[in-house]
This record gives structure tokens, sequence and C-alpha cells, in this order.
């Protein structure tokens, strides 16, 4: 047996550490089974053993619960606890602060005065706290708030709240404070604090107008089952009257999914009709949309829409606009099946027009397609070969089949019912390249027949082969080398450091007041050493494509039906641009279809510039396998591109000046240079000395953004000439303001503004946000109070 050799003085603390009761001071003074412990410094115990006190330091715990607090008396007979002095209760789900606790062992009821609830998620001060069931406290005088770091910075106060933990918490005759102030009553209201969605009252709607007064809607969300929800939004409308929404959705897989939403109401205000006598008219508005896709390769979607009268598009926009893509209300469908080689698809639509007089009426001149059906071959190589010549040759086609009819039918001016089948194979051919130059050629041929639903027309046929061949010179050439370097602060010169300090200081500073935050972060030691400095070098390429195209129509033929071949050389003739005579679509009238060039006999020059910025991203050891792939971000930040056409003169043409053969000029530019970004698109008609020209122009600063877009169109009539200013700037570091105009140049009038203030404090706690809406029709006023729930996701009391 091995002898002890170490010190007798350790012995002698290791014994005397097993044989005490007290170990940092906190003793053990009582215990009941493995219910309860009590620790404390001192303990006492009176009246025959029955009433028990701790002092100092006292901890009592008690199955998954915890109290802490200077002093305790605890009544065994009864399980009557007192807990006073700085005293605390903790559970798994929050943490009770207060003066002083009532707690009983048996029936774990309690009352906390003076109490403070510090959760996750939100905060609750009340001058008591009861718990007479599990999970359900109920709180007197209590303020709840998501901001634990300043709960003066919004907070709702109520005389009776309801608090279950990781559920809600329910008050009732609520007071919204902002900033101690009292801006908002409120008879109930429900906050979630949990992950889960509750069912209850949400935060009302308001709007004023000028013209229609003060609404307010108070939305009720009903939380059915986890996969589908509803909700229930009785309304009044100002002078229009009483009214609601009702919105439900459902979902089976994340991209499987209807929706159905509607608004209704009696209106007081409207009327379609000339003898309005102060009776209500009933107006509605249905949205019903679903989508299914049992894989990548099926797909359908559906939505259809209802309405009463065309004028509640314009009425009530702010609820209209979001399900509304265009003027058509009605039905619209498709379904797409992809396979390997090949694709399938199915549409019909049947829809209203709205662009009407009259509001109650179907537009039966309405063109509906029902239904169409589309076929398309995706490009199948044919031959692949190393030879110049025969590099690669693929084949490909689109099938289509259409029925095109009105509601009623009415041919006067426009044959409008009709069947059509479409036939386009083509063949790519990639000849190879000569020398630095790359050739290709394509050849299409569309084919088109018509039979028309009226007896006493013809059918007719159209069809036409269009040749296209390219040669293109690509030239780089890179400047610069894209790297990152780490460089030891001793090495760099004072004057720099000196700034890079200043810089370092400023940035770490900003980062105290971030959108994702609530609340800010503690003050920065200001005399924190910088190990090193990274310097950063960014690489270019200027990317150049020399282009000549020929574009050329060996044959189109139209035969047949006389009436319908004149009438397709405009586009308000066709059904789409399938319809279009491709040796003059450019002449049909179509802003689109004009910027094309034409493909009778035309020689096409283009001129394409980019500058590609390359930065890089840096090493990152956490990320498996991207060191070589995504080691550099590649961005344009500058474009020059430049189309011009001529059409050649064909053998029987009649002498012609050159400049009467030139198509239109297209020129394209645009740059982004730190914090400024221009782009302009300009197409030049060389016959009639006429434009189509978008500018834009973009200022992104530290308080905001400046965005001024200038939209001029002089071949058209009437001729557009519109300015779009759309900006943001932040003057007060809380205060956001927003200000939107439209002004038509020609009119010489503003044909819509917008201004907003944004109040947002620096702990992003909350949002104050103002607008004020002007309009042709009407002027606007409305406001939002939002809420940042823990989540960085803003909700609350909005217009």
């Amino acid at each position: 047996m091995k002898k002890y050799r170490g010190s007798p003085l350790a012995l002698f603390i290791f014994l005397g550490i097993l044989l005490s009761e007290s170990v940092w001071g906190n003793t053990l003074q009582f215990r009941a089974g493995d219910e309860i412990s009590v620790f404390s410094d001192k303990a006492y115990r009176r009246d025959a053993g029955r009433l028990f006190e701790a002092v100092g330091n006292v901890v009592i715990s008690h199955h998954n619960d915890t109290l802490y607090g200077e002093s305790a008396s605890l009544n065994i007979e009864t399980g009557e606890l007192l807990v006073e002095g700085n005293v605390r209760y903790i559970t798994e789900n929050m943490t009770l602060y207060g003066s002083k606790i009532f707690y009983n062992i048996k029936d774990k009821k309690l009352k906390v005065h003076n109490a403070r609830v510090i959760s996750s998620g939100y905060y609750v001060v009340s001058k008591l706290i009861s718990r007479e069931k599990k999970d359900l406290y109920n709180a007197t005088e209590a303020e709840y708030t998501t901001c634990r770091d300043c709960p003066e910075s919004w907070s709702v106060f109520g005389q009776d709240v309801e608090l279950t933990p990781k559920q809600y918490i329910r008050i009732k005759h609520a007071l919204v404070k902002i900033n101690g102030v009292v801006v908002l009553y409120l008879p109930y209201v429900i906050f979630p604090i949990k992950k889960e969605r509750e069912s209850g009252l949400l935060f009302p709607k308001f709007s004023t107008s000028f013209s229609e007064g003060v609404s307010y809607q108070q939305p009720w969300f009903w939380a059915i089952a986890d996969d589908k929800d509803a909700t229930v939004t009785p309304a009044f409308f100002g002078k229009r009257g009483m009214g609601s929404e009702l919105q439900y959705r459902q979902i089976f897989t994340p991209d499987s999914w209807f929706e159905f939403n509607s608004l209704s109401l009696m209106d007081k205000e409207y009327s379609p009709y000339s003898d309005f006598n102060d009776h209500s008219f009933y107006r509605a508005y249905l949205n019903y949309e679903h989508n299914w896709q049992a894989d990548n390769n099926n797909q359908h979607h559906l939505k259809m829409s209802y309405l009463r009268d065309n004028d509640i598009l314009n009425d009530f926009s702010d609820f209209t606009d979001e399900y509304q893509r265009n003027a058509s209300v009605g039905l619209s469908a498709f379904w797409d099946r992809r396979f390997e080689n090949f694709d399938f698809s199915f549409r019909t639509s049947y829809q209203k027009n709205t662009l009407q007089e009259e509001t109650l009426s179907f537009d039966d001149k309405y063109v509906q397609t029902v239904p169409q059906f589309s076929f398309s071959v995706m490009p199948t190589s044919l031959l692949r070969s190393k030879s110049f010549g025969m590099k690669r040759l693929s084949f490909g086609m689109e099938l289509e089949g259409s029925s095109f009819r009105q509601n009623h039918q009415e041919e006067d001016l426009y044959l409008r019912n009709a069947h059509r089948t479409h036939i386009a194979p083509y063949l790519n051919w990639d000849i190879g390249y000569l020398g630095p130059i790359h050739i290709q050629s394509q050849a299409e041929f569309a084919h088109q027949k018509y039979w028309f639903r009226d007896s006493k027309e013809d059918s007719m046929e159209k069809y036409g082969t269009t040749l296209t061949t390219e040669l293109k010179l690509e030239l780089e050439k890179v400047i610069g080398l894209s790297y990152r370097e780490k460089i030891e602060f001793e090495r760099i010169p004072e004057e720099e450091k000196k700034k890079i300090k200043e810089a370092a200081l400023k940035s770490e500073e900003e980062l105290k007041y971030q959108e994702h935050l609530i609340g800010k972060l503690a003050d920065i030691e200001k005399n924190q050493e910088i190990e090193g400095v990274v310097k950063e070098r960014f690489g270019y390429k200027h990317a150049q494509e020399l282009k000549l195209l020929h574009h050329y129509t060996t044959v189109e033929k139209i035969f047949g039906n006389k009436k319908f071949a004149e009438q397709i050389e405009s586009s308000q003739g066709w059904f789409d641009y399938k319809d279009a005579v491709k040796t003059k679509e450019h002449l049909a009238g179509d802003v689109s279809s004009s910027t094309n060039i034409p493909v009778l006999n035309t020689l096409e020059f283009q001129w394409n510039n980019s500058v590609i910025k390359k930065t890089s991203r840096g090493q990152n050891s956490f990320a498996d396998n991207t060191t070589l792939r995504d080691n550099f971000i590649y961005s344009k930040v500058a474009h020059f591109d430049l189309s011009q056409g001529i059409e050649l003169r064909s053998s029987d043409s009649q002498e012609e000046d050159w400049q009467d053969r030139l198509t239109r000029l297209k020129v394209e530019t645009g740059f982004s240079i730190m914090d400024v970004g221009i782009f302009l698109r300009e197409y030049y008609f060389h016959q009639t000395s006429s434009h189509i020209m978008d500018l834009v122009f973009r200022y992104t600063h530290q308080l905001g953004y400046l965005s001024l877009t200038h939209r001029w169109n002089d071949s058209v009539s009437p001729n557009q000439k519109d300015l779009i200013l759309k900006s943001e700037t932040r003057v007060f570091p809380s205060i956001l303001f927003g200000y939107n105009l439209d002004y038509d140049l020609l009119e010489k009038r503003q044909t819509a503004a917008r201004y907003s203030a944004l109040y947002s404090p620096a702990n992003n706690c909350w949002q104050l946000e103002l607008n004020y809406r002007q309009d042709l029709v009407d002027n606007q006023f409305s406001f939002a109070f939002l809420v940042n729930f823990s989540d960085n996701r803003f909700t609350g009391v909005s217009r």
C-alpha cells in the first residue's frame, strides 16, 4: 500500500469540506423529500416547527421552479410561502422579478407584487401578477412591450391582462403608448408570444379620405390548422357604409396551395344608375387562385376573379391592386407538362374587359382564348463534329392550336372568331470559327392557317421562311488583378493608421444601430487594437462583341381570306404576335414591334460593350469545396450597346437614297460608379425623326436615394412625355421622408404624388408611418403603427 506524501494542511482542508454543511456561504436548511429544498445563510423554526424562516441569500427549489429572495417564511401545514427582498421566480418559460412573492407549494398558486416579466421576446411590468391556474397569469395595471431595454419606447397598457407563456397576451381596454404618451385605445387586443399561429383579433386598419371620410376595419384571424387559416374583417367604409373582407388560405405542399379573397359592401355613395335615390348599392370583388405542382415537370395554375361593377377597381384599389395583374377579370388557367425533349401545355381564358363605359355590362367584343394547346420540341442535336462548316446542327419545333371567340359574335370591322393552327420548325446551324470570327445561322419556317366561325368567310393560310446569319467577333481586355492582402498594422504609415482608426470607430458606431437588432449595442472600447488591415484590389474586363447579322425572308405567302389578310397588317387586328406579317411587322403600329429589325432583307450591325468588375471573395474556411469555384464575384459596372440596320435593295426596287432604307437606331447604355447609376435606352426612327426613350438616373447615399425617370415617346399619337421622381431622405437619424411624383410634361400637370414620413427609433422596436397621396381622382391620408415582435417582422395598426 502506497503512503500519503501530500501536505498535512491540504488533508485537513479536504476533510473540512466533506464534514461541512455550508459551501460558499449558502447552506441547505430544509428539505421535504424531492419536492422542496431551501438554501439560505440562516434559518429558524417557530410555533413548534410549523413555521420555518430563512434569512440571507434564500434559494427555494420546488419541482422545476426556483425562487430567490433575501428572506422567506414557510407555513409547513398550509404550504404558504412568502419571499421578500429583490425576489425572483424562475420557470422554464420566463423569469418574474418583484418586491415580494406569495407562493403555495401545494397548489402552486402565485402572487408577485411590483412584478416584472422578462422573457426571450417580451417584457411585462405590472402592479400585481397572480397565477390561479397552471400556465395562466393575470396581471393588474400592466404594460406589455417587446423592447426589453427601452420599455418607454412603446408599450400597451391595460387594467386587466392575461398572459399564457409560449402562447399569447390578452389585454382588455388597451392603451397604446409611444414614449409614454397614449396614442390609441383598443377595447381588446391579443399579442402572440409564441412561434405558432393563434386565433384572435389583429390590429385594426384605419384610413381617411377627404371625399369619403374615415374608414375602420377590424380583422379577426382564425388559425384553423397548421395548413389552413382564415381572416374575417368587418369594416366601416366612412360615407360608403358597412362592408367586410374575407380571406381563406390553405397549403398542401410548398408549391401547391389555394387562396380565396373577397370584398363586399352596401355602398351608400355609389350607383351605376342615373336615377340614384339614396338607396345602397351592393358591390363585390371576389378572387380565387390556386397552384398545383406535383414535381418539377408538372404544374397547374388557375386564377378566377369576379366584380359586380368595374369602378370598384379604382374605388378600392388598396384591396384590388394586390390581386389584379391587368385590366381583365375572369378565368385564366394553364397546365404545363415537361418531358426530357419536349413540352406540352394547355391554356384557356374567359375574361371581362374592365376598360369600358358600361360598368355593369360584359364586353361581348372581348376576344376569349378557349382553349390553346401547344407542343414544343427542345433543340435536338442532329450532328456534331470538329470540322468547320458542320460543328453542330440541331433541330426544334413549335406546334400550337388555338380557338378564339367573342361572347356574342360581332365581326363588323374585324374577324374575331376563328380557329388557328401554328407550325414552326427551325434549324440551328453552328458553322464554326473562321479565324477569330464565329459564324452561325438559323432557318425558321412558320405556317398559320385560320378557319372562321362565320360560314360565309373563307379560310386563310400564310407561311414564310426566315434566315438569320450571324458573324461575331469577340474582343476582351483585362485590366488589373483582383486579390485581397492582409497587411500588419505596424507596417502602415502613421498618417494612414490615424485614418484607419477613425474609420473603424465610425463603422462600429454605426453597427450599434442595425435594422435586425432590437435595442442597441453597448459602447465600443475606443482604445482597442487593430491587428491588421485588408487591402482589396479589383480587376476589370472590357468585353466587346462585333456582330454582323443578315435577316432574310426567302418566301412569305398569304392566300385565302383577303379581309383578314388586310386586318393583320395592323397590330389591332392580331390575336397575338404570331399573326403578324413578318416582313411588315415593324410597320404594324405596335410599340414593341416597331422597335424590331425588318426581316425582309436587312443587314444589321451590332456593337456590344460591357465592363465587368471582378472582386475577390477571400477564402471561407467554413465552406467546403468552394475555394476555386467561389473565389470571385463578378458584376457589370458599365455597358454600351448599339444596333443599326439597313434594308438592302432588291433587283426590282426603285432608286432611293440609302438614308431612307435605314431601320431604327437602338442605343442602350448605362453605368454604375460608386453611388451613382445612369441608364439610357433610345430608339430613333430616321424616316419620321421620332423617338422612344427611357432615361433613368439614380443616386444612393447614406441618408437615402433619389431616382429620376424620363419617358419620351413621340412615335405614337398622342405623344407621351412623363417625368417620374422617387426619393427617400433621412433628415434625422430616426425619421425617413419619402416623396414620389408623376408629372405629365405635355399636359404640364401632376398626375400623382405621394408624401411619406417614417419614424423609427434607433432601438428598432416600432415604427410610425404617415402617408398622403394625391391623384386625379382623390386625396387620401393614411398612417401605420408597426411593432417589431422580436422576429424582425413589423406588424400592427395600418391604413
